[in-house]
């Protein structure tokens, strides 16, 4: 008999795959060439931005599954070898208003980064805390699903999920 806390509910399956199956295609995308660099470093932008709404909105309490978690990183790994493949390449670079240059490619450590945020938080909320990890409601400091005030971890790890994507963007 599986354990229901790390065995995969339907929707974690189809978002990993739908995750894998957008990944996939953008990697054939930019190793055929099929589009021009301004269109690559749109579905780049897309893809991390995806991925990290998807985290952030659907899976927040699936991540908490082990086995979910370890797709998810398995994920987040490849994306983060397409940044190492990615990051010297001229064509993905863009100019913001003050003329700085960035690189399409630098969201891609995103994932990584926010699912190593998000584990760190959560260790220190069981351990510290004695609770799960919870993401905070728009309106108030009170955590909705588990029915309790938030502490410090789910502050920071929501904090964090919001301002790392935008962050890997721009520097």
């Amino acid at each position: 008999m599986t354990n229901p806390k790390n065995s995969l509910a339907i929707l974690d399956i189809f978002l990993l795959i739908l995750a894998l199956l957008f990944t996939i295609a953008v990697i054939g995308v930019i190793n055929y060439n099929l589009v021009d660099k301004n269109a690559i470093g749109k579905n780049i932008m897309f893809l991390t931005l995806s991925i990290w709404f998807t985290l952030f909105i659907f899976q927040f309490k699936a991540l908490r599954k082990k086995t979910t978690f370890i797709c998810w990183t398995i994920i987040a790994l490849i994306l983060l070898a397409m940044f190492f493949w990615l990051f010297n390449n001229p064509a993905l670079n863009y100019l913001d208003k003050d003329g700085d240059k960035h690189n399409y490619s630098h969201g891609l450590i995103s994932p990584i980064l926010v699912l190593t945020l998000y584990q760190i938080c959560r260790q220190i909320s069981l351990k510290y805390f004695k609770v799960e990890l919870g993401m905070l409601s728009r309106v108030s400091s009170y955590i909705v699903e588990e029915k309790r005030e938030s502490n410090w971890p789910d502050i920071v790890c929501s904090i964090g999920f919001l301002f790392i994507p935008f962050a890997a963007f721009y520097f």
